[in-house]
């Protein structure tokens, strides 16, 4: 079978409407000073990247502020108007339909309610884009480098719709991908979420349950199964305080409570939190600004 006669199977057999195809892309340039109406359309999306600049965008009366790197991409039948804010900006876009499409951005957490990507796009995603764009006009063989950036680009008059149309669709595969992955590690990180707070929470369980044992920051991430430099992490970025301040600042609310409420000795309580006497008075005097002994008359004097 001759290679237009595959072409043409291909075209026949592989090519349906659930295909997801690129028919349009363009570059704006020195958008400013006015506003302006996207057309309504039928069943297509366009896919948008701010690239300077910002500007308003209002969708069934809800407003977005695009800004540099932002992505947003107006749905099928959406009506957009745009109002421009800085004195220049830049904007590349691409036009696709495919049945797979709502599913896929849904996904990354765009609906009709929301088209804007919730996180900015990086030099990764433009240059995909900006290839595409450069496909839709002329079949251009590109390799790249580990950074997506272009190594060899040749261009061919070729006539061959179907092999512009797969390397189209390729590079357009690639793109959603980087979305998101781009989506993924930033989601994970946005996570201070339930499980940063349940370690939080077992830590301090921990460390309340065994304030007089020999206890420390390795004991506790060990104790989680945590990484001992991402505990730390947690309890400064969550408390403000490290973990270490955080054991002792409790072995110090236990020794309060036990010097104004019981009768043991300063060595006693000073065990019971597990210090030798002359370090916990040490500590003591430090972090409550008395000594132990202070401590009891002052607030025994108090109570009389």
């Amino acid at each position: 079978m001759s290679f237009e006669a595959n072409s043409q199977y291909f075209e026949k057999n592989l090519f349906n409407e659930d295909d997801i195809n690129i028919f349009f892309g363009s570059y704006e340039i020195n958008l400013s000073n006015n506003i302006s109406h996207s057309p309504y359309t039928t069943d297509y999306y366009t896919i948008n990247i701010c690239t300077k600049g910002n500007y308003n965008l209002y969708i069934n009366n809800n407003k977005f502020t695009i800004n540099k790197n932002s992505l947003y991409i107006e749905l099928p039948y959406m009506h957009v108007k745009k109002e421009f804010i800085s004195d220049s900006s830049d904007a590349m876009y691409i036009v696709v339909k495919g049945a797979a499409l709502r599913q896929y951005f849904e996904a990354l957490g765009i609906n009709e309610e929301n088209i804007l990507f919730p996180y900015p796009v990086n030099d990764k995603h433009i240059k995909l884009l900006d290839e595409i764009i450069k496909l839709l006009s002329t079949y251009t063989e590109v390799s790249f480098d580990s950074d997506f950036n272009t190594k060899v680009t040749h261009f061919r008059n070729s006539s061959n719709a179907t092999v512009r149309r797969m390397h189209r669709r390729g590079l357009f595969y690639i793109f959603l991908s980087k979305l998101f992955e781009l989506h993924e590690e930033n989601s994970q990180k946005d996570a201070p979420t339930s499980n940063q707070k349940v370690y939080i929470k077992k830590a301090i369980d921990y460390i309340e349950e065994n304030y007089g044992l020999d206890i420390n920051v390795d004991k506790i991430a060990n104790h989680l199964g945590l990484n001992r430099s991402y505990l730390y992490k947690l309890f400064k970025r969550e408390l403000g305080i490290s973990v270490q301040d955080f054991i002792i600042q409790t072995k110090m609310r236990i020794s309060c409570s036990l010097l104004k409420h019981t009768e043991l000795s300063v060595k006693s309580v000073a065990i019971s939190v597990n210090y030798d006497p002359i370090t916990f008075s040490r500590i003591f005097k430090k972090q409550i600004g008395f000594t132990p002994t202070q401590y009891r008359e002052i607030n025994r004097s108090h109570e009389q």
